[in-house]
Parts: structure tokens; C-alpha cells; sequence
């Protein structure tokens, strides 16, 4: 092929022009670049780790760029121009170019910015930065030097949670309610249903020492806690984060403490001398009345002989201790944290105790620079004796009964103590068993330091707790997490009720025993991004989880065994007999959710975040087994705009936000591990003859629900935040509307559907409105030498049943007084309210009695409502009209959830010195003083003996006693057998709940002891201060959703430690 390169000389001319163009922009673009310059280096923390995703910016332009996996970056900008270097948590550093080519730079946290980052839910953000009702505690030294629990550690410390302790039992937990409670929850469980989700470095339900806790937060609102949908409840979640491994040397921490415990203000008991005296001023005012001869010395010469304070009997002064210690260390490929603690607690009632073990391996693996691999290893073992009998059957009633008369052990004629054949004292009834024999009678019930000593209820448990996490960030701001966590928890309870030999006392011997083995897995994977573009900041989140459980449980039920006594050698199969034949019962429980979250911010102003989870449930209908659970927030953040900026406002405010939130949550925890329309069939346990052959019928227990759905919570929230005075105070208000709907409750079933077991299904409507406010205030004097911190909350919150199908009350069984239900919930009432007569004091003339009539409106007729009533009787309020006293004129009169929480408390450290305390409190609920109406009547007129406030009744003050005649030879109208506002008593209450002073040896002092890298802290605390309160029992944090009678009282608590770290 040929080509013709021959020009014309018009082409030339063209040809030429061109050529001479292209020459003159070679030699222009030399000049131009050499006013510019590309620059190169890498940005590093103060401890020369990479920052991954941080800005480089030309001032004045839009260039800018990001960092790698290495922290390294590369730009090309004016050799005279300045570079902007900033990241999140960091001081921002500007730095000119000045021509050169390598640029490395190391940033310094930003105090102020790094202390308010917290976690929200698969993720963290800075507080300042949060659209969402957020509340986080920081646990110091401090606060490890009194914390047993959780409870403990967080009651009163933050504003819209409630925490009401189960009084000293050591194993009794607390229980917690964010923002009131919603959900109904199991009668006998004040923590379920309601009950918050706990997730421990982002895994729920992980075991924890409260030895590794650094930080607790609480996500309160819907909007932050919907992320983990239907695994939350009604409540919210609490955020748990745990000491981790650093790099470096080795570090050891060692805490030590031991304490003692002692019960507060016990009831005060009649002495014998007083029992004969109350016993004969009631049958002189009574009508046909006689004394009893365990209250007649001349009946029974040892009637009016004190003999044994009961309380102090079954009562002790209890030892606690704790230790716990830490390993940690490694380098930045690989690095570990080894944790033990040990911890062992009498209770303040003899024989009761718990003890607990546990283990954690925390091991970080960094390979590369782009993948971390974790592993988490815990172990945790728990046992002990507790949960003491509340009932009127109960050891701590039956202490208050048993007459101080009587003596622990029985005594012959001569008073010496009569021995078994084994040659061991035996236990002694209401009085000597000679006495008895003589026709001396009392109260049936059992000697309670027989009932104590002879316990055996243990309840061992393990559980293994692995978590193995993968985190790869392939590419800059994205970060890959897998974490796969696996469970075994096997739990053994065994109670033995051996012969009692006393009267009243069990008389064969009776074994419980359950086996449960729960194996559970969780795998969650999540993908994140985030990105800085300018102004505008983006990050997202999305995952995908798998939940699975199976629970195989075995319970056997015994009888008469060769040994009248524990021994933890009888064989169950061998020994004894069964009484009930032992069943076996399997589940298996799976739910699988995707989630997902989009996060915008602008400017530093304006904050954007949503939410969604959508999550499937093995224990609903196929049909309809799933939902979604939104949720959407957002903040402005006034003190960042620059009309505020120019203000004389920002020479006060650091920081002024106002933020709002909108979320839902499912509940389906009080759903069978079995879907609501599996069935099962049942066979009955007794069989008939037909035709010479035993034939066993079919039933099924209950029906199915093919409607059955999810318990849905509902919240809004708003509030405002305020920082002032150079970072130095504090302060938030929130404002919140939650509503559960779809209650999980058994639906109501007629009799003729012919099922033992009514279904469960949705019904009903609850509603909890409050406010919550919080202020801290922290600052140095003295130089510098002095830090302290002053802080302070209060919430409030109005509950509210607002529907509840087609039933007018809900009863409550359980807890319950003498075995009869005073708990009951209704519309227009909290949950768990006091159904009770109402009174309007006490009669004190006959005249007061023949004017208390009643006028029917059809008939005219005037009737006397309490026609049977005699001078000392109460007066009952005839709430109905009808002009009788019947049932029907009971109402709902209070409730135990307070209206009201508030804390304050301050804390300093000085040269070495650290003190703190705290005040916390409660007020607008009410406390029904069961304990007292049993105590001022014996037993239900059983002979029992009495409270000292028998003494502030009519009998002994006609004109001005608080209380009504005496119940003991007779209670025609119902004084002390009725459930009234008598004994209906407020429980507000402000206690000292704790004083904490500690002291660290100067760093001089520890070098000379082998500390050079260490320090040394003692401390001692007091738990349970002091307490100024109204309420007339033993203590006002009574639990047990508000009834007194017979509970395992609060103790202070006295602690003695060392802090040990080198």
C-alpha cells in the first residue's frame, strides 16, 4: 500500500502552524508545573498507629484526598499551599507546604472528643454527634470498689432507669425497667418479658465481671434500640464494654476486698412478758374472748420467760469476699487479656450463700495491616443457697410468729436439751415438748432455724462462652466483621426437704431435681462504610444474623429416702421413691433478621440517622412470622451554625443540640419456644379399664393461635443537650411517649373449649410518658491539684393500662399474701396496682357507726353500711353506693413502680486521696406493709407472736392510735384480715447509698516497693448508708413488685480493698 505525503503549499503553511502550537505548550508546561508540587507521607496516632480513612485537604480548594490501609496518602497542590490533616477524634493539624514533597504527621487525640465517643448498637459515634436518648457511665476504680452487680453498679446513676433491687437474698438479681414498664411479664419473674437486652462488646447475653467493665451505656429510646429489634423487649439494651488487650509489656491488676454485711432495721418484736400483756388487753375488750395458754401464765408457768429472740436467731452478721485479677500484653501483631474472678457471699440469713467463678481469654490477631482476627473464651460458673421461702410458710414470717417463749432446742422438765440417737440436739416447737403434751398450743408453725439449718436448694450452673470475630477492611472505609459466638449453659437444681421433727415439721423426705442443657448460637455479619466528602459525611451499615437455641430439660421428683438427712450420696434411682413420674421436655428456638442503618451528617450541623431490622420467629405462624422494626432520628446542632458562632452565646455554650427520634421494637420472649400453632398432644397420666385393657386418652393442653403476632413497642422522644462554661457543665432534658401494643398475655378462654391451658395471643394497649434530666458539673482548684466532678438526675414517668381486651381486671397469683392475690391490673391504672378496700379511718364512738348509713335512691330506705361494726373497728368507704361492704368495693389504689427516681452524688481526688458518694432515690409509689398486718394479728389469730405496733392500736390508745382494735380474740369486721389502705403505705425514700474513700501511694513510695510502672490503692466503702424514708417496714426497696411480707431485707454492706496494678 502507498501513501502520498506530498503537500500543497496551502498545506504547508497548516502543517506548520500546528507544529509550531505543539512546541510552544511543550515548553509552557514545564513552567506551569513547577508551581506545583505532589506531596507524600502517612498519618499516624501518638503511638505510631496508622489512621485509616483521614482527610488531607488544600486549604481554599476542593482537592483533597483519603488515607489508606497504612495511614499513607498522596497529593499534588501548590508548593506554596497548606494542608489541612484532620480526623475523627483528633486535634486537626494545618501545615504549609513550603515546597516540600514529604509531609508526615502525627495527630493527638482530642480529649474533649475522644471521652464523649460511646457505643450505639454495631457501631460507635461521638456523643456530641448522637440524634439519640443515650446515656453512658464510665466505671472507675471507684466504682469497682463497691459494685458486686450490675444493679448495684448503675442504680441511680442514670435518669429513665429504674432498678429495683430484691432485697439481700444473694440469689435474688435485680430487676430494670427503661422508661416504665411495658410488657406484662410472668407474675413470678419481675424481669421477664420487660426484662433489657445486655450486650457485652456487641454480643447479647455474654457472660461479664463487672471487674472488666469500662463502660455501660444505655440506648433508651426506640430509635437506637431498634437496630436489635425484636431481641429487645419493651425495655431498651444496655451496652456493656470490656477492658482489652494493648499493646506493650505486660500488665498485671489485682482487686481484692473483703466485707461484711449486717440486715437494717428489723422488726421489733413483743417480748413474752408483752405477748401475755397485748393477749390479755384484747380478750378484755372483746366479747366472748379467752386467753390462749401459750399467753396464760397460769396456765403455762413459762408463758411470760423470753426465752430466744427469733430475728437475731436466724440473723448473722455475713463475710464477703472478692478477687479478681488481670493479665495483658502483647505486640501489634498479636496481643492478649486474661481476666479471673472469684467471689464468695454469706447472706445475712444463716445458710444462705452464693459463690461464683469466672474466666475470660480475650486474644486480638493482626496478621496484616487489613485483617484482625479475636477470639473471646469465657467461663463462668455459679452456685449457692437462697431464694428463701417469702410465703407465710416462710422462715423469716416464721421467725416474727414463733413465740420468744420458746426455745431453739428442746428442753426436758428440768430444762436440760433432749439429743436424737445420733446424739444431736433436737429442734424445739412452740414450746417444750413436755408443755405440749400438757395441752400448750401455739402457732402451726415450723421452728425457723430448723427450717434454715436443714436447707439443701443448690442450683450450680456453668456456662462456656466462645466468640471468634473476623474484621477485614479491604478497601479504605469499609470494614468486613463476621463474629460467630457459641454457648453451652447446663444448669442443675436440687432441693431436698428433709424430716423435720418438730411439730408442724415435714415428715418424709421430698427430692426436686432439674437437669437443663441450653446449647445457643448466634452468627452476625455486618458490612460498614464510612466516607468524608467536604462537608458531608456518610456512613452505612448492613448485616444479616442467625439466632438458634435448644433446651433439653429432665426433672425428677422423689420421695422417701433411707436418711432423714441430706446426703450427697443417695442415689435417686435406688434410694428413693417417685411421687410423680420424671418428664422430659425439648425446644428449639430460631429467629434470622437482616439489618440495616444509613448515617448523614453536614457540616458538623445537621445529623441524619435510620434504621431498619427486619426479623423472622420460629415461635410465630409461619403465615406471618416476621417484621420490620424501623427507626429515625435526628439533631441540629445550633452551637456549630455561625449566626451562633457570632454570638455573645458561644462565650457560654460549647455545645447546644436539640434532637428528636421516632422507633419501634418487637417482643416475643413470653411466646413457648414452640410456635404458637404446633400443639403437642398430651396423654392422661390415669387410664381407664375397657374390656380388661387400660386405655389412656388424648387431649390436647391448649389450642392453637394461627393470629398470634408480635408485642410491638412504639416510642417518640425529643430532648435537648447543653455543654457551658468551657466544657465544663453538663446538661440534658429528654421528653418521651412510649406505647406497647399487642400485648402477649393468654387470651381469655370459656371452660367449654374444654383446655386446661388458654392460648397465647395479643391483646391490650400500655403507655409510659415522662420527662428526664441530668446535669454534671466538673472542674480543677487548688492548682490543678484538685479534680472534682458534682452531678445530679431526676425522671419521672406516668404508666398507664389503657386496654386490655375484654377483661375489667387482670389478677396477679402470684406474689401474694396468706396465699390470697392482692395484685391486680386494670385500664387507667400502672400494672401490678393494689387491689384493696378503702378506709376512712377509724370508728372511735358508736355514735360515728349509727350516722355511716346509706340512702337508696329508688327506694329511699337508710340503711347502716357497717351495722355489725363495734367502737375500734375501721370505717370501709362504700366505694360502690350500694350500702353493704362486699368485694365489689375494692379498687385500684397505688402501684410499687415509682413516678418519680432521682440521684446526686459528687466525687474528688486530692494528692492521692479519692472520695465519693451518692444519694439516691424514689417517690410516688406505694409499699402494702403485709409484714405488719400478719405481725399486729399472730398468724391470722393463729397464736403467733406480735410486731411492737400492737401498742399504737385502739386498745391502747381509744382516742388518737393509728390503728384499729385488736384482731386477736375476734375480727368480726375484717381489720386485719382484709386487704385496705391501713397498711397501704407510701414508699418514697432518699438514701446514702454509698461513701467510697480510697487512697493511691505517691509514685515515689510505690518505685521504692518495686511499683516503678505501677500504683497501690486502698479503699473501704459503705453500701446502704443511711435512709430517710416514711415507710414503717424494714426497708422501702422492698422489690417483689411492692409487697412486704416475709422478704429477705437489705443489708449495709462494709468493704475493704486493695488496687494492685504494675
Amino acid at each position: 500500500m502507498e501513501m502520498n505525503l506530498t503537500f500543497t503549499g496551502e498545506r504547508r503553511k497548516i502543517v506548520r502552524f500546528l507544529l509550531m502550537s505543539l512546541l510552544s505548550c511543550m515548553l509552557i508546561l514545564p513552567a506551569r508545573a513547577q508551581d506545583r508540587v505532589t506531596v507524600s507521607g502517612r498519618l499516624t496516632d501518638t503511638g505510631q498507629n496508622p489512621l485509616i480513612g483521614a482527610s488531607v485537604i488544600e486549604r481554599g480548594t476542593t482537592n483533597g484526598v483519603t488515607t489508606d490501609v497504612d495511614g499513607r496518602y498522596q497529593i499534588a497542590v501548590a508548593k506554596d499551599g497548606t494542608l489541612d490533616f484532620s480526623f475523627v477524634g483528633y486535634k486537626t493539624q494545618s501545615i504549609a507546604v513550603a515546597n516540600r514533597t514529604q509531609i508526615d504527621v502525627t495527630l493527638e487525640e482530642d480529649a474533649m472528643m475522644i471521652g464523649e465517643v460511646v457505643a450505639i448498637g454495631y457501631g460507635s459515634q461521638r456523643k456530641e454527634d448522637l440524634s439519640m436518648a443515650v446515656t453512658t457511665v464510665k466505671v472507675d476504680e471507684g466504682a469497682r470498689s463497691r459494685a458486686a452487680d450490675l444493679g448495684t453498679l448503675l442504680q441511680g446513676r442514670m435518669p429513665g432507669v429504674t432498678i429495683l433491687q430484691s432485697g439481700g437474698d444473694p440469689m435474688r438479681k435485680a430487676s430494670f425497667s427503661i422508661r416504665g414498664r411495658g410488657s406484662k411479664g410472668n407474675d413470678d419473674d419481675p424481669t421477664s418479658g420487660d426484662g433489657v437486652l445486655i450486650v457485652v462488646d456487641g454480643v447479647p447475653n455474654a457472660p461479664y465481671s463487672v471487674e472488666d467493665v469500662e463502660t455501660v451505656t444505655v440506648l433508651k429510646d426506640a430509635a437506637s434500640a431498634a437496630i436489635y429489634g425484636a431481641s429487645v423487649g419493651s425495655s431498651g439494651v444496655i451496652l456493656i464494654t470490656t477492658r482489652k488487650a494493648e499493646a506493650g509489656k505486660m500488665r498485671v491488676n489485682v482487686n481484692a476486698a473483703i466485707g461484711v454485711q449486717k440486715a437494717m432495721n428489723l422488726p421489733n418484736m413483743l417480748n413474752a412478758q408483752q405477748y401475755c400483756d397485748v393477749w390479755a388487753k384484747a380478750v378484755g375488750n372483746s366479747v366472748n374472748g379467752s386467753l390462749p395458754n401459750l399467753a396464760n401464765p397460769e396456765v403455762y408457768a413459762g408463758a411470760n420467760v423470753t426465752r430466744t429472740d427469733w430475728l437475731d436467731e436466724i440473723f448473722r452478721t455475713a463475710m464477703t469476699q472478692h478477687y479478681g485479677i488481670s493479665l495483658s500484653g502483647g505486640t501489634e501483631k498479636i496481643s492478649s487479656i486474661l481476666s479471673v474472678t472469684y467471689d464468695k457471699k454469706e447472706g445475712t440469713i444463716m445458710n444462705t450463700w452464693s459463690e461464683s467463678l469466672g474466666a475470660k481469654l480475650h486474644t486480638d490477631l493482626r496478621p496484616t495491616k487489613w485483617l484482625k482476627i479475636s477470639e473471646n473464651v469465657s467461663f463462668e460458673y455459679l452456685d449457692g443457697q437462697g431464694k428463701v421461702n417469702r410465703s407465710h410458710t416462710g422462715p423469716i414470717l416464721g421467725a416474727m410468729w414463733f413465740p420468744s417463749s420458746a426455745s431453739v432446742y428442746d428442753r426436758d422438765a428440768e430444762g436440760n436439751i433432749i439429743y436424737d440417737d445420733k446424739g444431736k440436739p433436737k429442734y424445739g416447737g412452740i414450746a417444750s415438748s413436755a408443755d405440749m403434751a400438757a395441752g400448750v398450743t401455739g402457732p402451726n408453725v415450723v421452728n425457723p432455724v430448723a427450717q434454715l439449718e436443714t436447707m439443701h436448694s443448690r442450683a450450680p450452673e456453668m456456662r462456656f462462652f466462645s466468640t471468634t470475630s473476623f474484621e477485614v477492611k479491604p478497601v479504605r472505609g469499609l470494614t468486613l466483621k463476621s463474629d460467630f459466638t457459641a454457648d453451652l449453659d447446663i444448669l442443675e437444681t436440687d432441693a431436698f426437704q428433709p424430716v423435720i421433727d418438730v411439730p408442724g415439721g415435714s415428715t418424709t423426705t421430698l427430692r426436686e431435681q432439674e437437669h437443663t442443657r441450653t446449647f445457643h448460637y448466634l452468627w452476625e455479619t455486618t458490612a460498614t462504610y464510612a466516607e468524608v466528602f467536604g462537608k458531608h459525611h456518610i456512613s452505612a451499615m448492613a448485616g444479616f444474623t442467625t439466632d438458634y437455641k435448644k433446651l433439653r430439660l429432665y426433672d425428677f421428683r422423689t420421695q422417701n429416702y433411707p436418711s432423714d438427712t441430706w446426703d450427697k450420696y443417695q442415689n435417686l434411682w435406688q434410694n428413693g421413691s417417685w411421687y410423680r413420674d420424671p418428664t422430659e421436655n425439648y425446644y428449639e428456638y430460631a429467629m434470622v433478621s437482616f439489618l440495616a442503618r444509613l448515617g448523614y451528617s453536614f457540616d458538623n450541623r445537621y445529623f441524619l440517622t435510620a434504621s431498619i431490622r427486619r426479623d423472622a420467629s420460629s415461635k410465630l405462624p409461619s403465615s406471618k412470622n416476621y417484621d420490620w422494626f424501623p427507626a429515625v432520628s435526628g439533631a441540629w446542632k445550633l452551637s456549630s451554625e455561625k449566626f451562633f458562632s457570632n454570638s455573645s452565646l458561644a462565650n457560654v455554650f460549647d455545645l447546644v443540640k436539640i434532637r428528636a427520634g421516632w422507633g419501634m421494637v418487637g417482643n416475643v420472649d413470653l411466646y413457648p419456644n414452640t410456635s404458637s400453632v404446633d400443639v403437642p398432644l398430651s396423654i392422661y397420666p390415669d387410664g381407664s379399664l375397657i374390656g380388661g385393657n387400660t386405655v389412656y386418652g388424648s387431649y390436647y393442653d391448649t389450642i392453637a393461635n394461627p393470629g398470634a403476632t408480635w408485642e410491638t413497642t412504639v416510642q417518640t422522644s425529643a430532648g435537648i443537650d447543653l455543654t457551658l462554661l468551657k466544657n465544663t457543665l453538663d446538661i440534658s432534658v429528654d421528653y418521651y411517649n412510649k406505647e406497647t401494643r399487642d400485648l402477649v398475655d393468654y387470651l381469655p378462654t370459656p371452660p367449654q373449649m374444654g383446655v386446661t391451658t388458654s392460648p397465647m395471643g395479643n391483646m391490650g394497649r400500655v403507655t409510659n410518658k415522662g420527662w428526664e434530666f441530668s446535669v454534671a458539673y466538673h472542674n480543677t482548684a487548688a492548682q490543678g491539684k484538685l479534680n472534682y466532678n458534682v452531678w445530679g438526675s431526676f425522671s419521672t414517668n406516668k404508666s398507664n393500662v389503657e386496654e386490655y381486651g375484654s377483661q375489667p381486671l387482670v389478677r396477679h397469683d402470684n406474689p401474694n399474701i396468706n396465699s390470697t392475690a392482692i395484685l391486680y391490673s386494670g385500664v387507667g391504672h400502672p400494672w401490678y396496682s393494689y387491689y384493696i378496700y378503702r378506709t376512712d379511718g377509724i370508728f372511735r364512738s358508736q355514735e360515728e357507726i349509727d350516722r355511716y348509713v346509706s340512702k337508696n335512691a329508688e327506694t329511699g330506705e337508710v340503711m347502716q353500711v357497717q351495722p355489725n361494726a363495734k367502737v375500734g373497728d375501721l370505717k370501709f368507704i362504700d366505694t360502690n353506693g350500694d350500702g353493704v361492704i362486699t368485694d365489689a368495693d375494692k379498687v385500684l389504689t397505688g402501684c410499687y413502680t415509682p413516678k418519680q427516681t432521682f440521684s446526686f452524688g459528687a466525687s474528688l481526688d486530692w494528692k492521692g486521696f479519692d472520695f465519693s458518694f451518692m444519694f439516691q432515690g424514689v417517690a410516688g409509689n406505694y409499699i402494702y406493709n403485709g409484714t405488719k398486718q400478719m405481725g399486729m394479728n399472730g398468724h391470722g389469730g393463729d397464736f403467733g407472736n406480735l410486731v411492737q405496733d400492737v401498742f399504737n392500736t385502739w386498745d391502747f390508745d381509744p382516742s388518737g392510735s393509728k390503728y384499729p382494735r385488736l384482731g386477736l380474740a375476734e375480727d368480726n369486721n375484717g381489720n386485719y384480715t382484709k386487704f385496705s389502705d391501713a397498711f397501704l403505705e407510701k414508699g418514697d425514700y432518699l438514701r446514702l447509698k454509698n461513701i467510697t474513700l480510697g487512697y493511691t501511694l505517691p509514685k515515689h513510695i510505690a518505685r521504692y516497693i518495686g511499683l516503678t510502672n505501677g500504683s497501690l490503692r486502698v479503699y473501704v466503702s459503705i453500701d446502704n448508708v443511711a435512709t430517710i424514708t416514711g415507710y414503717s417496714g424494714v426497708d422501702p426497696e422492698v422489690g417483689n413488685y411492692g409487697l412486704d411480707a416475709g422478704i429477705y431485707p437489705s443489708s449495709r454492706f462494709f468493704n475493704f480493698g486493695v488496687n494492685l496494678n504494675f
